[in-house]
């Protein structure tokens, strides 16, 4: 989603340190999405001619923890960059008004324990209870495709397998569709919520490097410093480190 010579990823040393925590936790949270959904997308690709009765338990598993941590940080991009400047344009103004409802998403689950009556008095009580995810694969040569509906449930619920039905319709984009969480009533279209996240994060590092332009210039006075020295003075790499450790003798 971000470059890796992108602002945010190489800011100022002078930006104060709640800020530098800040704007980690959304780029962190943007890049744990973009991985999430890649793992999410080729599992979906690997699975979608097997037969979906055999599936391995450490499919399901790997499909339900890559949609869960995509609305767990959805969530925290979310609660971040609402309290930063506004972008210009709107953009993230709009993706918090169309993706705001990813918090209860959360919530919801995070707080599961108290939910579990109301969802077993819900319609969707009988469907897994961390929901089902879609996926679209690419039009063949004849024109048919497949999509495919998979049960984010590693819990035995009953074999049940629809038939392969011929019917018309229009062709979604291949890819990844929807997180279905009936328990609580909501969904999520994955591949359009990464789309848009990527975007808004563009926006929103554009926002950041102004900000961080003005904070600059408005500390380097004070403390008699010059804030093109200050702006071109970046934080770049980490720090790593390996250890041999030997055994002890005594």
């Amino acid at each position: 989603m971000l470059l890796a010579d992108a602002f945010l990823r190489q800011m100022p040393s002078s930006i104060s340190v709640a800020d530098r925590l800040r704007f980690e936790a959304i780029v962190t949270s943007c890049d744990v999405v973009e991985m999430a959904f890649r793992n999410l997308e080729q599992t979906l690709t690997n699975i979608l001619e097997a037969d979906l009765r055999n599936l391995s338990t450490r499919d399901i598993t790997a499909m339900s923890m890559a949609c869960w941590t995509i609305v767990d940080h959805v969530h925290v991009f979310l609660q971040f960059a609402r309290k930063q400047a506004k972008v210009p344009g709107g953009i993230l103004d709009a993706f918090q008004t169309d993706y705001g409802f990813v918090t209860q998403m959360r919530n919801a689950m995070d707080h599961l324990h108290a939910n579990i009556r109301n969802a077993a008095e819900r319609k969707g009580a009988v469907q897994p209870l961390h929901g089902s995810v879609t996926f679209s694969g690419p039009i063949r040569g004849d024109g048919t495709f497949e999509y495919i509906i998979v049960p984010l449930a590693t819990m035995h619920r009953g074999s049940q397998l629809s038939p392969v039905i011929d019917t018309y319709a229009e062709p979604p984009a291949s890819g990844v569709g929807n997180i279905s969480f009936a328990a609580f009533d909501w969904q999520l279209s994955v591949t359009d919520v990464v789309v848009r996240l990527a975007d808004a994060l563009q926006a929103f590092n554009a926002s950041a490097e102004h900000y961080c332009r003005q904070e600059i210039e408005r500390i380097a006075p004070e403390h008699g410093l010059d804030p093109e020295e200050l702006w071109d003075k970046r934080v770049k790499g980490n720090a790593y480190v390996r250890l041999q450790l030997l055994p002890r003798r005594d």
